[in-house]
């Protein structure tokens, strides 16, 4: 099935290379209008716009990153996030709770008006009834709003103003150290988000499987679209033209890639959606399906980051596997 997970619909620059297919249509009454911007070989996917507020209505607006190919996905950390920005829009993005009220999403996601966010873990975003406000917005160090030259970068984290899950509740995503091997990665890595699909709009929450182009973008090739080794990677499903591909999309922003080492109990959250690339796979509609970029996760950086906002990042519990 190609279901765009519709990640964020604001994870314009990360999209997740899994959705099940391109609706314009974001309401029965309302249509999302897909512009698209290129630079440096990708598409760039940040602006995915839309107007859509919790509990109110959707309207004319811009919409990126999405899953395609891909199914609903049980996995309730991983949460949509809405805001509306300085030109008066709303946008979608994805996100994964990653501390009791702390959730990792996309740089670009983080560059709304504070008292505007909110988040949920509902499996669809426009049913939801539940949704908790945020406290603070804090961008990765060497993310800037309004910088276009995203270098690996592209993170946030979102401070709520509740424990979204209960004190009893222990996560299930955990982050790779820094010196984990390369070598033993799965082929595929897993996608999920509430942005865009084929068939059925935005806001479901979707996973998809993707495979690995680039671990590290250690390759001229791939420095060349846009890819900053070592920091970000490449994930596309190169199958023939025509068949249906596993990408995300538009409002997968912010969303989490997941991988699952061999002998290792749990998936592991490896990367976080940033943006699209070009290709002649994609469709022609949503500029989506020609593979993405993802930061990387695993490194001392981020893991600095995290420790310094007091983040723990270790194994929570011995029955926290993730199964399919």
């Amino acid at each position: 099935m190609t279901t765009f997970l519709r990640i964020a619909l604001a994870l314009s620059t990360l999209y997740i290379a899994s959705a099940i297919g391109i609706d314009r249509a974001v309401s029965q009454n309302a249509s999302a209008q897909i512009n698209v911007s290129t630079e440096d070989g990708f598409y760039d996917r940040r602006d995915s716009k839309h107007t859509y507020v919790p509990g109110g209505a959707i309207g004319k607006g811009r919409i990126t990153p999405y899953i395609f190919n891909g199914k609903p996905s049980h996995y309730d950390d991983v949460f949509g996030i809405s805001y509306k920005k300085e030109d008066g829009l709303n946008y979608i993005c994805s996100g994964t709770l990653i501390g009791p009220h702390q959730i990792i999403t996309a740089g670009h996601c983080g560059c709304g008006i504070k008292s505007s966010y909110q988040v949920t873990n509902s499996a669809n975003i426009r049913s939801a009834s539940k949704w908790f406000s945020v406290k603070e917005v804090l961008l990765f160090d060497g993310y800037y709003c309004g910088n276009d030259k995203i270098i690996g970068n592209d993170l946030a984290i979102l401070i709520l103003n509740a424990d979204p899950k209960g004190p009893t509740h222990r996560l299930r995503h955990l982050i790779p150290h820094p010196m984990a091997s390369v070598a033993s990665w799965p082929a595929t890595f897993r996608a999920l988000g509430y942005g865009l699909t084929e068939k059925s709009g935005w806001g479901l929450r979707l996973e998809a499987h993707i495979p690995v182009l680039s671990i590290n973008c250690a390759d001229k090739q791939f420095t060349k679209r846009g890819c900053t080794p070592f920091v970000e990677m490449i994930l596309a499903d190169r199958r023939p033209s025509g068949t249906a591909v596993s990408d995300t999309c538009g409002g997968d922003s912010g969303g989490p890639i997941m991988a699952q080492l061999p002998g290792d109990p749990k998936a592991r959250l490896v990367g976080v959606t940033s943006r699209g690339m070009g290709s002649d796979q994609q469709s022609a509609s949503l500029h989506c399906g020609g593979g993405g970029i993802y930061t990387v996760l695993g490194r001392y950086s981020v893991a600095r980051w995290l420790d310094s906002l007091g983040i723990d990042k270790s194994d929570p519990t011995p029955s926290g596997r993730v199964t399919e």
